[in-house]
């Protein structure tokens, strides 16, 4: 994609993306509505193992990423090879201890758990394969090959979910989607000049694992402060009310895929520039702000539309309505964080990543853990999980801007993430 500009090609993901996640969406409310709270709440749950596995590469594919970009710029295209090759080696093994540990896990539980578990233990490691390929197709920033894979590793296992869930209940849509995800897998190998030979050896290894294990860190906080909420919600509250919070989760994060479609190309090239000596602010002022309007704006729709709606096609799920309305200014304060983020982890300025996220992290489950006890159940949880999410981007967009920017582009940024929070804020509150 070396001719094919910017707009172009995230107007191509973001269609793909956009298609997919809506038909996604489509997909949980139509499950929703076919099966009771507590089995959509297994449902959930293997869905959170799907949407979760693309992250189980500790540290190795995300190293991949933010290497071969920066060696490219320099010219080391065989040493950029021998670690997308190690890269692969290593994930691929990773893939297949998960697809083990689940199945185990599987073998100790009974029930809805059980099936979401033994159907976990396919699909993830499928999963995380196809995550493999469209990180390669990043890299590269091949962005047709990217959308179609994005894409059909979305819509094959909820297709077979919805299928399960018509046919046979929560255990059907588990396995059927796990089967979905298999045969996506085994359709999309790519062509012989796309097919990666995984080949672990020493120095690329050590590069990739001192390279990717604090970069690691930092993103298993950050996906742990979007998924820990369902942990205690299943754990303190049941099934059922994971399926109210599933609903609301899925409806109200539906805008973030502008903001990952956006993101998905602006860090290949913003590491190209650093690479070849130049600075960081024009992959991140503006493109920052523009992410935050693009996504504050169906946020602002979704919270006037998005209640009524659930409520007159998902009789029963109330709660999951009130709790929308919660989920969306954390979705906004995740977007508006997207670019600051990407700016820290280029730069290897880690630490306040790293320290801020473990701070939201700890707030987070504290407060969830309050919040049910008091008896305010999902809804509470949604905005506790949402304060969270607004501290950590706060703190965060403040220290990397102001540190790694002019102060006048720090200022700029900083006034237009507050104009947008405050926007949301204010819509909420009419």
């Amino acid at each position: 994609m070396a001719t094919e500009g910017l707009i172009q090609a995230v107007r191509r993901l973001l269609g793909g993306m956009a298609f997919a996640h809506a038909f996604a969406a489509a997909c949980v409310f139509a499950v929703a509505a076919a099966l009771p709270p507590d089995g959509f709440g297994a449902y959930v749950l293997f869905l959170s193992l799907l949407w979760a596995a693309p992250h189980l590469h500790f540290g190795l594919q995300v190293a991949m990423e933010k290497e071969v970009p920066l060696v490219a710029a320099r010219g080391e295209t065989d040493w950029g090879r021998a670690l997308v090759e190690a890269s692969w080696a290593g994930v691929q093994g990773i893939a297949a201890l998960v697809g083990v540990a689940l199945l185990l896990g599987a073998l100790l539980t009974e029930g809805g758990m059980r099936a979401a578990l033994l159907a976990g233990a396919a699909a993830v490691p499928c999963r995380q394969l196809m995550e493999l390929r469209v990180a390669l197709a990043r890299v590269v920033e091949d962005s047709r090959r990217a959308t179609w894979l994005i894409t059909l590793a979305t819509v094959a296992p909820m297709s077979g979910g919805l299928a399960g869930a018509l046919l046979g209940g929560a255990e059907a849509a588990c396995g059927l989607a796990a089967a979905g995800m298999v045969i996506a897998t085994l359709a999309t190998p790519g062509t012989p000049e796309q097919r990666v030979r995984p080949r672990w050896s020493a120095a690329p290894g050590r590069r990739l694992l001192a390279l990717g294990g604090p970069l690691y860190l930092t993103i298993a906080l950050d996906i742990t402060m979007r998924v820990a909420d369902r942990g205690i919600v299943v754990v303190l509250l049941g099934e059922a009310a994971l399926g109210q919070y599933g609903v609301a989760s899925a409806a109200g994060w539906t805008p973030w895929l502008i903001a990952n479609a956006a993101g998905f190309f602006l860090l290949p090239r913003l590491l190209r520039d650093l690479g070849t000596g130049l600075g960081p602010e024009r992959w991140v002022v503006k493109p920052g702000l523009w992410i935050g309007l693009a996504v504050l704006l169906p946020c602002l729709a979704l919270a006037l539309a998005g209640p009524p709606l659930i409520r007159h096609l998902l009789p029963g799920y109330e709660v999951g309505a009130e709790a929308l309305l919660a989920v969306l200014p954390g979705v906004v304060a995740r977007s508006l964080l997207l670019m600051p983020r990407y700016l820290l982890i280029s730069l290897d300025d880690l630490r306040p990543l790293v320290l801020l996220a473990a701070l939201a992290l700890g707030l987070n489950l504290a407060g969830d853990a309050w919040v049910i006890g008091q008896g305010h159940g999902v809804v509470g949880v949604a905005w506790v999980t949402t304060g969270a999410f607004l501290l950590y981007g706060a703190s965060v967009t403040v220290y990397a801007l102001g540190r790694h920017l002019p102060r006048s582009l720090a200022l700029y940024s900083l006034g237009g993430a507050a104009a947008a929070g405050l926007s949301l804020a204010a819509s909420l509150l009419l």
